[in-house]
């Protein structure tokens, strides 16, 4: 962890070289859950806590705070965190106090004579503007009154306001003006921006055409944030082909704790049959969670055929899974996790019972009512399944996923009529996502309403422009109506996605 430099100046010995310190402060400072209860000071994170990546809706795509996520995944993304400060190189642990008030903070490292002047700050001094904190940790306001300042310590990039729609440092102060204002501004004093690992991961949130290459760009890339690699990785598991399974191999040896966690978090998104390859290395990881979750998702036919050596530790990572989920069975979440688990090994009964009893426990909770429906279709039991989802309707507070869930329902029963109807609830809804815009249009098309369903995927593309699948769909409609120009105008939207 070299980090001196001829802009640093260090008040402690040496920088820290390990992450005790900053893992033990993460217990309480951390958006996380509890996996395991017996947690003790000084053992890793990922031990006991199932930490959260940088993922929707917490984080903005280039990492900035959203959601209240507390201090630690920011930290991680800070060059501060890269260079061996730790917490009590600012705080003081004991009395709660900062080590030094305003500037004279940053200054225990930062020289004062390169960084505390007008041609760096670009505010008058004694300005706010010319306070470190307010440009590069500028704080959002949660339950009304508590403001929390972001951690990552990042330069401030209107640039990337443009490009991913995520906020800035600059135009919250200057809210008058534009991110093209402030970008230019920035750009003249200081140069082009450099590329930023946000535009991948923004790439793979929204199913753009070149996310696949950045992202793995991003995962397999050392000198970018472990938080952040390992939040390309989860994205990247989805797509799951010859170019991609490489690196998601590697990603599953990867020496930083984090990356095989973030690739085990999504190892449930890959097609049962084909996660073994790389959740089996998983099994071996020196984080419990991380093996944990590993065995959740292959257990099943899957792990059968495993090793002996190979199994046992399936069964040890499967059993901390199973205490894990029954350590958090108060919440509606561990019931339906073991529920699933449950499913996956072909014990139907008390996964219901799993999933019945969540629904006791939390009516409002949607999954449960939704992974419920999913095991009577499973069995062809389709009409406990429709009785499901409408008792669903009138507990759940988020009836958007219950409506897509009944349209698809009458989808199968070729009843096209109930279908929409359902699936226009889901689509209208505040909550809609691209998929149910997607579905709704499709089937729209399907049943001949040919204008309104190019309606309602224009709109979904107009909200999700990143997202091909609405693209593709509207080319087709435009092709079989012989209308060229509009599909000229689309394919035109799908090869700037692909970067062609």
């Amino acid at each position: 962890m070299a980090r001196q430099s001829s802009d640093w100046q260090r008040h402690s010995p040496s920088p820290k070289t390990t992450d005790t310190e900053i893992e033990t402060c993460a217990f309480c400072h951390a958006r996380r859950t509890t996996a395991f209860p017996d947690a003790l000071p000084g053992q890793p994170l990922l031990d006991n806590l199932q930490v959260a990546l940088l993922t929707e809706p917490l984080y903005h795509a280039d990492g900035q705070i959203k959601d209240e996520v507390f201090e630690y995944g920011s930290f991680l993304q800070s060059k501060m965190y890269h260079s061996g400060v730790t917490c009590s190189d600012c705080h003081q642990p004991h009395s709660l106090k900062l080590r030094a008030e305003g500037n004279g903070l940053c200054a225990q490292c930062h020289l004062p004579d390169k960084y505390e002047n007008k041609t760096h700050h670009l505010h008058t001094q004694g300005s706010e503007g010319s306070q470190c904190v307010n440009c590069h940790m500028p704080a959002k306001n949660y339950m009304v009154v508590d403001p929390r300042r972001n951690h990552s310590l990042r330069i401030p990039r209107p640039d990337l306001s443009l490009k991913l729609d995520t906020p800035n440092a600059c135009n919250q102060c200057h809210a008058d003006k534009t991110a093209a204002w402030a970008a230019d501004i920035l750009q003249t004093q200081f140069g082009a921006p450099k590329p930023h690992y946000g535009e991948a991961l923004y790439a793979g949130r929204n199913g753009l055409g070149n996310a696949i290459a950045r992202l793995a760009e991003l995962t397999v890339d050392p000198t970018k944030p472990a938080i952040a690699r390992a939040t390309a990785a989860s994205l990247l598991a989805p797509y799951l082909s010859r170019e991609t399974a490489p690196i998601l191999q590697m990603s599953a040896n990867d020496p930083q704790p984090l990356i095989g966690y973030g690739l085990a978090t999504a190892l449930d998104q890959l097609p049962p049959a084909q996660r073994m390859p790389f959740a089996y290395p998983l099994l071996f990881d020196a984080s419990r969670v991380t093996r944990s979750l590993a065995a959740r998702s292959v257990a099943g036919p899957a792990s059968q055929s495993l090793p002996a050596e190979g199994q046992a530790r399936f069964e040890e990572a499967l059993d901390d899974y199973q205490r894990s989920q029954q350590f958090n069975a108060d919440r509606p979440e561990g019931l339906s996790n073991l529920a699933t688990l449950f499913m996956q090994q072909g014990d139907i009964d008390n996964a219901r019972r799993l999933y019945r009893l969540a629904i006791a426990q939390a009516p409002y909770y949607t999954p449960a009512y939704v992974n419920l429906a999913d095991s009577y279709r499973q069995t062809a039991n389709e009409g406990e399944g429709r009785k499901v989802l409408e008792d669903a309707l009138g507990t759940v507070r988020e009836k958007a996923p219950i409506h897509h869930a009944l349209g698809l329902w009458y989808v199968r029963q070729k009843n096209m009529t109930e279908a929409l109807k359902h699936l226009q609830d889901a689509a209208e809804s505040p909550a809609a996502t691209d998929q149910y815009l997607y579905v709704y249009g499709v089937a729209l098309n399907s049943s001949g309403q040919t204008s309104e369903a190019l309606r309602v995927l224009e709109d979904g593309h107009n909200r999700h422009p990143g997202n091909l699948s609405i693209l593709y769909a509207l080319i087709s409609i435009h092709q079989a109506a012989g209308q060229g120009e509009a599909v000229q105008k689309y394919e035109a939207a799908v090869r700037a996605l692909s970067g062609g």
